[in-house]
């Protein structure tokens, strides 16, 4: 029993400390990283060779990528999945720079990302119909209990709705396509400048006929 519990504590994960992950750098550097990691493990206390191959290569691998993803990479693991499945580590040959462990759960963001993508396509889809085939197809099919105006509203309101998501998807393209340069202050002309500056004489009742006026 206690040979248990201290096998089980020993392979508790905890937080690595500066002093493991130095140890752990300078093992890699002797050892290097191709079938080493059982051995590096046992320098290691209470860390298995899969906590020390992750520790490396998620956070102290130099080369290892942590940059965003661009949308090429996404497109690199799209294509190659049904290929490849989920055996991640032969993504890496074409994603240089990232874990496969960074790649798995870049593929489960994408498929999770997907799949409320599609749902939402799906309605966009259906209600970017022609009007003519949203009275046939989307209304459903006649029925006894159904009458002409109950049908006629509920025409309305996908046509209403499709009016509002077609607002909203221009107003999603501009926002997320188009980089609008910052809002500028307009800068005054020399005709504002002079305007802005124009100066009066004070009236004279003695000298009425003069008036002094810089009109610019």
């Amino acid at each position: 029993f206690t040979g248990t519990m201290a096998s089980a504590s020993s392979t508790i994960r905890k937080t690595w400390s500066n002093e493991e992950d130095a140890a752990l750098l300078q093992l890699v550097h002797v050892r290097g990283v191709n079938g080493a990691w059982p051995d590096i493990s046992l320098s290691m206390d209470s860390r298995t060779g899969k906590q020390c191959r992750e520790r490396y290569v998620n956070h102290l691998d130099p080369d290892t990528k942590r940059s965003a993803w661009t949308m090429e990479e996404s497109a690199v693991i799209r294509d190659m999945f049904p290929t490849h499945g989920t055996k991640w580590s032969q993504y890496i040959s074409a994603l240089p720079g990232r874990s496969d462990n960074a790649i798995k759960n870049r593929y489960h963001l994408i498929s999770r990302n997907n799949f409320e993508y599609c749902k939402q396509i799906h309605v966009i889809v259906a209600l970017k119909r022609p009007q003519s085939e949203l009275s046939t197809e989307d209304l459903g099919s006649d029925t006894v209990e159904e009458k002409s105006d109950d049908k006629r509203k509920r025409l309305d309101i996908l046509i209403a709705a499709r009016l509002e998501l077609d607002r909203e998807i221009e107003q999603l393209e501009q926002s997320c396509f188009s980089v609008q340069p910052p809002p500028q202050a307009s800068q005054p002309t020399h005709q504002d400048i002079f305007t802005t500056f124009k100066v009066e004489a004070p009236y004279d009742e003695e000298h009425s006929d003069f008036n002094l006026d810089f009109d610019w």
